[in-house]
């Protein structure tokens, strides 16, 4: 949507009309020597005459109020801005603190992450695999010497078992 001229001057001629009603106000003000600490309250107390240019002044006063509502609020903004900023650097700072501890993490689990990338098989369950299939050699050549010579396994049993 495309504005014509006369669109155009209707909007362009409206704001800054009400720019130089607020800014008259003010100077009036501070020229008369009676500026309190609060310039838009001293304005908004000026318009509560009947002779001002609206009736009451009421949309000069909605438009210095908000102004005054926006002042803050940019205020606030920006301390709260500078707070998250804090917190940000703050949170950063930590991360990289733990950072070693969670290299250090990774880098001791990654043997049996590796394995049981390769094989499919969890690390425990190899383990306690490859210590049942030792027992159960170690009872099959035990069987097999008491067997097959019964001298020598009493000889071995006396010699190695304490």
């Amino acid at each position: 949507m495309t504005l014509d001229r006369t669109q155009w001057i209707t909007r362009g001629l409206k704001r800054p009309a009400i720019y130089a009603i607020t800014a008259l106000t003010l100077l009036g003000g501070i020229l008369a020597g009676n500026v309190q600490a609060d310039p838009a309250a001293d304005a908004l107390a000026k318009l509560s005459d009947p002779t001002a240019i609206y009736a009451s002044g009421d949309d000069l006063k909605k438009w210095c109020m908000q102004a005054f509502i926006d002042a803050n609020a940019v205020e606030e903004g920006r301390a709260r801005q500078e707070q998250i900023w804090t917190d940000m650097w703050t949170e950063i700072g930590a991360a990289l603190a733990a950072l070693p501890a969670e290299v250090a993490k990774a880098v001791v689990a990654l043997p049996g992450k590796m394995f049981e990338a390769i094989t499919g098989i969890p690390s425990w369950a190899f383990w306690v695999g490859g210590a049942v299939v030792v027992v159960l050699l170690g009872v099959g050549v035990w069987k097999l010497l008491v067997a097959a010579a019964p001298a020598a396994g009493h000889v071995v049993a006396s010699r190695y078992l304490p």
